[in-house]
């Protein structure tokens, strides 16, 4: 509205119309830099919106790599201790079975020391 009544007054030929001729291009030149300006901002806001959309999407993916890599972790620990479980019980049968052997082999040689006398 304003534009649109300094565009009159200009147009009128009055002294006040000299004046506004003068400062309407530099208003007009003024407004078109603020609409420049304005279409940069949003440009900017636009892009740092999409970096920071693309930077969430990128960081939940990397979460979610890190929950499989612990859940990968936690399966493989709990291989490992029943593994470690096994070893350690199959150690013990071993025991177990070269102390059997051990006390056979004495009866084996009490037998032949009795039939050796």
């Amino acid at each position: 509205h304003d534009l649109q009544a300094a565009r009159k007054v200009a147009a009128e030929g009055t002294p006040k119309s000299k004046g506004a001729k003068q400062v309407l291009p530099m208003a007009l030149k003024k407004l078109k830099g603020a609409q420049e300006e304005l279409t940069s901002v949003r440009d900017e806001r636009e892009k740092a919106l999409k970096d920071l959309e693309y930077a969430q999407q990128l960081a939940a993916a990397r979460e979610e790599t890190l929950q499989e890599h612990m859940k990968a972790k936690t399966e493989t620990e709990a291989k490992i201790q029943e593994q470690q479980g096994a070893l350690e019980s199959m150690m013990k049968a071993a025991a177990s079975a070269a102390n059997d052997a051990a006390l056979k082999q004495e009866e084996i040689n009490k037998l032949r020391i009795e039939i050796a006398s």
